[in-house]
């Protein structure tokens, strides 16, 4: 639960920072959905299986609402939430045709 903490206090230094100074002030992180979001991210990044649509119901927020924060989290903390895809460049495999 530690590093969910660590991520939401990162993720809220960024966001904050990224924002206009006139908005700085109103920027309001205390609704469930941010730690419902943290807590999944982290979740995933270590493999771990959780209800996705669970967290949703419990956070009281809309899916879209779920799913825009999660956005925002692994763009501005990729380097603490972000899951590696593991996809490879089809131009860097190889293709044994039968020649």
């Amino acid at each position: 639960m530690d590093v969910v903490h660590v991520g939401l206090s990162l993720y809220r230094e960024r966001f904050i920072a990224s924002l206009p100074p006139s908005r700085r002030a109103s920027a309001d992180f205390t609704r469930p959905v941010f730690t419902a979001t943290g807590f999944y991210l982290c979740a995933k990044k270590h493999k771990l299986k959780v209800d996705k649509n669970k967290l949703i119901e419990l956070s009281g927020t809309s899916e879209d609402e779920f799913s825009s924060v999660s956005t925002s989290m692994k763009d501005l903390c990729h380097d603490v939430f972000g899951v590696s895809t593991e996809k490879k460049d089809p131009k860097s495999v190889k293709v044994n045709r039968g020649n």
